[in-house]
């Protein structure tokens, strides 16, 4: 830019070079016409008329350069000759050459200028010049390079078209998915894997093996999609970037499409599949890897989770309604055949073998669920009508469920293994289609527990209407059904979660159970009450009495045998931790104190009542009979000690009853109790008078009262006491009467030796010491 303004610059000078040029000739055109005027002739150019000038001045004398004379020397010289008209001419000339030496020597001093103008300009148009041949030279380079990307740019197109997915791949992400089809192929798979040896009804072979080999040749190509999409992301950063970054988009819309496909095509085979569908099929397998196909896409992986539950769910609930229907139908037909209603199974497969459970109720329903080995054993239904429903195959419980309504118990334990085996059996078809990892729950027990959750209302329903018709005199078969109840509900809840559903409903139905056991049990205490006599014949309890004591203990020994105990949960499912003592947490297990206090009750009140009407020492020796009886039993049964404590406190009343009543007697058979009365109340301060002055308590009388209490005492003979059935208490009540004649015996001896009574010779009024007759007793 410097050498730009430089270059200005100089042209400026030059223009003004032309002025001064302009200038000089202007003034040597002036001095040729003064010359011409006065004469002279300027024929010539400008340089030669002024040469001519000169010397035509110094032929007159007169030297025009530089030092010549001037304007007064050209006066003398010519004025003679030249008319005042040339002279002024001469003038003229003269100033007019003035301005022409200015000119001139400006003229050199542009000359100059110029000639630095042109040395300036020709560095400058060299340096141009320079400047051109490297632009010459950069636009070489960017010829090559241009070149270079050209070739490049063929070798990432190249490169891209590598990367381009099969043809093959490409129809096989275009062949709709027969979702239908190939979850009825899994179900037929499963079915015949099962045992029943034959496809679900009206799935055609060829459409079957069309929808698996579709869904496989579809996961093939999904999968090559994934890897060229790995290998497109392998290349970002690199040459391709660009190309590899919109084929990836490309990419990633075929994967969300190819996403949404196997979604639909799940959606539309879940209602068509079993629970427990087998995972080592091709059909299976296909499921699970539309399923795992899925990938990334969570919100799908959600939706499709949905899906199926809630199909699952339907199906499951249909299935143990149309295995009822079935078992009904079965049952009518199996009646029909034989003139009687026939009891059929639940069709569970396998039987209790090895060591049977403790407790006769916990045989009921375990039946067909516990292998020989104690695992738990399922089996398949009809696999050809099972399809429909998606209730049967691999693992899945039967499609024939047969209860019978008069065994409530039996009832009951079918109901809940079909529950059981479903649950099993869908938990194992989700682990077969989500896989083993389901942390996209919140807990792995949710998916299968929404699907259990179908069954929460008719299995409700039907529960409540079994143990509904079971009568309160039984309440054996009350507590069969409560137990199980209880049971499968803690063994589901540790399966899908305590706060799930069907848990949940278990535990509702099992309180039920609880309180109608409760309820049958008073009922049953009731009734034996009922059945004790009026007027008993005897002081003997009642062989009633006895019979319902036997019974009682029984029952309480119930919730000891429960089928909640660790060994069988083990056994159920070997996997879970075992349950606590209670039938299922959260469910209320009756106790053995429960029980006796629910049917003990009736029968001691009942007795009471039948004692109101007896004397006293009968009533007594009556009750204490029938409170040994009833406490004998149950002092062996566990739970039970807090009630049988409160019982033996009651018959102990009973007992100081007996023995008041007796020594009583005893004492008014030796006339002591009158005598003893008056002792008793006596106080000398008060009275004004000693208590041998009192009428029935003289010396003489005290003596012989005491001689006859000392013979009752060493020689106890019981009167209604005698009656008393168990020799324990017979023994107990002789031993309480002695004691008490001893304590009358001290009493009087005590009257006897206080002075203020005024006896004289005092102990020796008595036959002997009452330390005498304590030993003698002894």
């Amino acid at each position: 830019m410097a050498e730009g303004r430089t270059l200005d610059s100089r042209v400026a000078e030059a223009l003004a070079m032309r002025t001064d040029a302009a200038v000089l000739s202007s003034a040597l055109e002036t001095l040729a016409q003064v010359l011409q005027v006065d004469g002279l002739s300027l024929g010539g150019s400008v340089e030669e008329n002024g040469e001519a000038a000169l010397a035509a001045a110094a032929a007159s004398g007169v030297d025009l350069r530089a030092g010549g004379g001037g304007k007064a020397s050209l006066r003398r010289t010519l004025g003679p000759r030249l008319k005042e008209r040339s002279v002024d001419v001469a003038m003229r000339f003269l100033e007019a050459c003035a301005p022409l030496e200015e000119a001139v020597l400006g003229l050199e001093r542009a000359s100059a200028r110029v000639s630095q103008g042109c040395a300036a300009a020709q560095l400058e148009l060299a340096r141009v010049e320079r400047e051109a041949a490297g632009f010459l030279a950069a636009e070489g380079r960017v010829s090559s390079q241009v070149a270079a990307v050209r070739s490049r740019r063929e070798a990432v197109e190249e490169a891209v078209r590598d990367l381009g997915l099969p043809a093959k791949h490409e129809a096989a992400l275009l062949v709709p998915l027969n979702g239908h089809a190939l979850g009825r192929a899994a179900a037929a798979a499963a079915a015949a894997e099962s045992g029943s040896g034959r496809p679900a009804a009206g799935l055609p072979t060829d459409p079957a093996d069309t929808a698996v080999a579709d869904a496989e040749a579809f996961l093939e190509a999904a999968a090559a999609l994934g890897g060229l999409r790995e290998r497109c992301r392998e290349r970002m950063g690199g040459p391709v970037h660009t190309a590899a970054v919109q084929l990836d988009e490309d990419l990633a819309s075929r994967q969300a499409a190819a996403a949404m496909a196997a979604f639909e095509a799940v959606k539309a085979a879940a209602p068509s599949m079993t629970g427990g569908f087998a995972a080592n099929c091709r059909a299976g397998r296909a499921l699970g890897g539309l399923v795992r196909s899925l990938g990334r896409q969570e919100a799908l992986l959600r939706a499709c989770r949905e899906v199926v539950a809630g199909a699952r769910r339907r199906a499951v609930a249909r299935a143990f309604v149309k295995a009822l229907a079935r078992g009904q139908t079965a049952a009518a037909a199996a009646g029909a055949g034989t003139g009687s209603g026939s009891r059929d199974s639940v069709g569970l497969a396998g039987a209790q073998g090895g060591d049977s459970l403790s407790s006769s109720v916990g045989d009921i329903g375990l039946a067909g669920v516990l292998g020989q080995d104690g695992r738990l054993t399922v089996s398949a239904g009809d696999g050809a009508e099972d399809g429909a429903d998606g209730a049967g195959g691999a693992g899945g419980p039967s499609s024939v469920l047969a209860v019978d309504m008069d065994d409530g118990a039996m009832a009951c334990g079918a109901l809940l293994a079909w529950t059981h085996q479903a649950v099993v059996a869908e938990a194992e078809g989700m682990t077969a289609l989500f896989g083993a990892d389901d942390t996209a729950e919140s807990d792995g027990k949710g998916l299968v527990a929404r699907i259990a959750a179908g069954l929460c209302g008719p299995l409700r329903i039907r529960l409540d209407q079994i143990i509904g018709r079971i009568g309160l005199d039984d309440p054996a078969g009350v507590f069969a059904a409560f137990d199980l109840v209880a049971f499968y509900a803690s063994l589901t809840g540790r399966l899908l979660g305590d706060d799930t559903p069907l848990p949940a409903a278990l535990r509702d139905c099992a309180a039920e159970a609880a309180g109608k056991f409760k309820e049958a049990v008073a009922a049953w205490g009731h009734r034996e009450a009922d059945a004790i006599p009026a007027l008993p014949a005897g002081l003997s309890c009642p062989m009633q009495v006895h019979a319902a004591a036997t019974a009682i203990a029984r029952l309480a020994e119930l919730p000891s045998g429960a089928m909640s105990a660790g060994a069988v949960a083990g056994a159920m499912a070997p996997g879970l931790a075992a349950p606590s003592r209670a039938s299922g947490d959260g469910c209320a297990l009756p106790t053995a104190g429960d029980i006796v206090d629910a049917a003990v009750e009736p029968l001691l009140a009942a007795a009471r009542q039948r004692a109101g009407a007896m004397r006293t020492a009968d009533g007594a020796v009556w009750l204490a009979n029938v409170s040994d009886a009833v406490v004998s039993p149950l002092r062996a049964v566990d739970g039970a000690q807090g009630r049988v404590a409160r019982l033996v406190a009651e018959l102990s009343f009973h007992m100081d009853t007996v023995v008041r009543e007796e020594a009583n007697s005893a004492l008014a058979r030796c006339g002591c109790l009158a005598l003893l009365r008056v002792v008793e109340s006596h106080d000398p301060a008060s009275a004004g008078q000693p208590l041998s002055a009192v009428a029935g308590a003289s010396a003489s009388e005290v003596a012989l009262a005491a001689r006859g209490l000392a013979d009752v005492a060493t020689a106890v003979t019981l009167g209604t006491a005698r009656q008393l059935e168990s020799p324990k208490l017979r023994s107990q009540a002789r031993s309480g009467v002695e004691s008490v004649l001893v304590a009358a015996f001290e009493a009087l001896a005590e009257a006897v030796a206080d002075p203020r009574n005024g006896y004289e010779g005092g102990a020796g009024l008595l036959p002997l010491s009452a330390e005498a007759l304590r030993a003698l007793v002894a």
